[in-house]
């Protein structure tokens, strides 16, 4: 039995202990993509998504306004820099999804909650390509893609 925890580390687990090489690729190329966004994702992206989501949603009235300030200007960086890095392709890392696509998917979809969503055309098509996905779309079912 393994017992471990943070998102990343469970996704890239699950896809070597059944051998979902679709979801994280062996190809030194495409896996250091992937592996790339799954560290901006959580070194940088993450902490801007809780700023906003937690401070808006969840505190509401109590919440932190420095804190949701410093969140949107975080994300008026970090929005065309995904923007960018989907440019002419479907997901992340190329034509099919990876882990890398569940797991910043998953932030910008939060993003929702507080209408904070980002705007750009390549994300939010993206972000409905990935809601497209059944398995993805069963675990955030109060969400919409846009």
């Amino acid at each position: 039995e393994v017992k471990i925890h943070e998102s990343n580390a469970i996704l890239r687990y699950l896809c070597r202990k059944h051998d979902l090489k679709d979801w994280y690729p062996d190809d030194l190329k495409i896996r250091a993509n992937v592996e790339q966004w799954l560290d901006w994702g959580q070194c940088r992206l993450s902490p801007s998504v809780v700023d906003i989501v937690l401070n808006t949603v969840f505190l509401g009235d109590q919440g932190d306004k420095n804190a949701i300030a410093r969140g949107h200007e975080q994300m008026t960086e970090l929005s065309p820099i995904l923007d960018k890095g989907l440019e002419g392709r479907d997901f992340l890392a190329g034509s099919s999804p990876t882990i890398a696509d569940l797991a910043i998917a998953s932030n910008i979809s939060h993003l929702a909650l507080a209408q904070a969503a980002p705007k750009q055309a390549n994300i939010v098509n993206w972000l409905e390509r990935v809601c497209a996905i059944e398995g993805f779309r069963k675990t955030l079912p109060q969400l919409n893609a846009a």
